[in-house]
């Protein structure tokens, strides 16, 4: 009579490789399903990153009727950290100012400076993207009494955290150095950018 011994016979799944196998079709099909839902969803996301900037751009510029973008072939070589140009347009199609996007390197990576520009090359404005940032610390730069500062200069001012250079010195967020730097960095870029435009 032949001995029962399927109960210590090892099943076919944990011989060898095919756990491997199976581990990678599960793996592939999980990719897969990834790239479809982000294709999915791209088309969303591109509109609620265009209201979004809208958004800024109106809140700097409120009597603005439009807002037209302008190409960045002439700034792109200078300042490759600046991302978006936009001019500010009354109702009669007369530029009233400029709204630029530019990027510093942050704590919590690239870090999106939107500043609002008169055409004599005052600041009207300003709004970051600090949600990357640490909360309590570099997110404070998104508050009123850190950002409205910066309305007290203009783009022939390089600005700076540095109280020994003879550049324009800011007040810096307190325990958040990378962030405040990373701010002015991306000022300094798209005053440069006014600069270069006018």
């Amino acid at each position: 009579m032949p001995a029962k011994n399927d109960e210590n016979k090892t099943s076919l799944i944990d011989r060898g490789f095919m756990p491997v196998v199976i581990l990678t079709i599960i793996a592939m099909v999980c990719v897969t399903a990834l790239a479809l839902v982000s294709d999915i969803t791209q088309e969303a996301r591109d509109q609620q990153e265009l209201e979004a900037s809208f958004a800024v751009q109106l809140e700097l510029f409120p009597e603005a009727a439009e807002f037209e973008q302008i190409p960045l072939t002439d700034v792109a070589t200078q300042f490759p950290n600046v991302t978006q140009i936009v001019q500010a347009l009354d109702s009669s199609g007369n530029i009233i100012g400029f709204v630029i996007t530019a990027e510093g390197n942050g704590y919590g990576g690239a870090l999106p400076a939107t500043v609002g520009f008169a055409e004599d090359g005052s600041i009207v404005g300003i709004r970051f993207d600090v949600s990357a940032e640490t909360a309590g610390y570099g997110q404070n730069a998104a508050k009123p009494d850190f950002y409205e500062q910066f309305t007290a200069f203009n783009a022939n001012q390089t600005l700076t955290t540095d109280s020994s250079s003879s550049d324009s010195v800011i007040d810096a967020l307190t325990g958040s150095t990378r962030t405040t730097n990373a701010i002015v960095d991306a000022i300094n870029e798209a005053s440069g950018a006014f600069l270069l435009m006018d």
